[in-house]
């Protein structure tokens, strides 16, 4: 999606070190119209990511997320560990997914 690619690529100069961690510990960034346009693009390409690089996580992952109460909040300890569970350090998974994005063609 060129679109989405366009967005990220405006956003990534600017993105703050935590930024992976604050699309996973809550949805905050989707509710605010002037992060959606960011949050938006960067978790389209982490989905993307995922996808590619680590797949079988990823449905693992998807499966417990699908386990959750639907429309639930979860608390963000609970959602980040979680993610912590299938896919390990965030700071290390940030980096590869990184190097990911910046080598997308």
């Amino acid at each position: 999606n060129y679109h989405n690619f366009n967005l990220l690529a405006v956003y990534l100069p600017k993105r703050p070190s935590d930024s992976l961690l604050t699309l996973v510990r809550d949805d905050a960034r989707f509710q605010d119209a002037q992060t959606v346009r960011q949050a938006y693009p960067e978790s389209w390409a982490l989905t993307y990511f995922l996808m590619k690089a680590r797949g079988k996580q990823f449905a693992a992952y998807l499966h417990d997320v699908g386990q959750l109460r639907p429309l639930a909040e979860e608390p963000q300890e609970k959602r980040l560990q979680m993610f912590e569970k299938h896919f390990g350090d965030p700071s290390e998974l940030d980096r590869a997914f990184m190097t990911f994005v910046r080598n997308i063609r």
